[in-house]
């Protein structure tokens, strides 16, 4: 729905919500038990204080570039500013903070998914490199080549 939307906390739930949702219809319908989710996004904001979140910090170990995961505070401000830009009318394409936002529907997801199912957080570059298939981005068009072909 957009990044326009994940600073609507009701649309968020409610799309977390729908996810579990449908996962349990996949359940049943198929009756199979869904042992393990991986999702593509922190799973809560970094603490007050912290510079990054344990699992950031492993990642700069490795040499694995990837966004600082805001606290909650700094949500909250990041919330205010995307609503000042879209008040004002500034373009969807260029919303402040994009690379962050989708965390939020992350954090929701999360809330949403735990009690259920076994819920991991994934990192798909980080995946590349422990394959040691990271040495050309998909950004770059080499990259991008190679990640099609394979």
């Amino acid at each position: 729905m957009g990044n326009a939307l994940t600073i609507n906390e009701g649309v968020v739930e409610e799309f977390a919500e729908a996810t579990a949702v449908y996962l349990r219809a996949v359940e049943e319908r198929f009756r199979v038990k869904i042992a393990r989710i991986a999702i593509d996004a922190p799973s809560d904001p970094k603490l007050p204080g912290a510079a990054r979140r344990e699992a950031e910090l492993e990642l700069d170990r490795q040499r694995i570039s990837c966004f600082t995961t805001p606290d909650s505070k700094t949500f909250e401000l990041i919330a205010q500013k995307v609503g000042r830009h879209l008040s004002a009318g500034g373009p969807h394409n260029r919303i402040p903070h994009a690379n962050q936002l989708w965390m939020l529907v992350g954090f929701a997801l999360f809330r949403s998914l735990r009690p259920s199912w076994h819920c991991i957080e994934i990192f798909p570059q980080a995946i590349a490199h422990a394959l040691n298939q990271a040495s050309l981005h998909k950004g770059t068009a080499e990259g991008l080549i190679l990640f099609l072909i394979r």
